[in-house]
């Protein structure tokens, strides 16, 4: 039997990130067969935020990321409940 389960690409790009005592799991990954690359941020305490947009590249996905940091902080992605979609 096939297996029915797309294969996902990871980035290398896809790091743990601690600042202020604070750790999040940036997650950079792709379906095989698509070109576009999707955002995702994992807090330590099952948060996930997720960005609504795709990227072109992996190292636009991760550039927005550090920009979202650099805005506003690694706090940014905690405090909220369960999964948060970022435009």
């Amino acid at each position: 039997m096939a297996n029915s389960f797309p294969r996902i690409v990871r980035s290398d790009l896809s790091r743990s990130v601690t600042l202020d005592d604070l750790t999040v799991k940036v997650d950079i990954s792709r379906f095989v067969h698509h070109r576009e690359w999707v955002l995702k941020v994992f807090t330590e305490d099952g948060m996930v935020t997720i960005w609504d947009d795709s990227f072109v590249s992996e190292v636009d996905a991760l550039a927005a990321f550090q920009s979202a940091v650099q805005e506003e902080g690694i706090a940014c992605f905690f405090g909220h409940n369960g999964t948060e979609t970022v435009h």
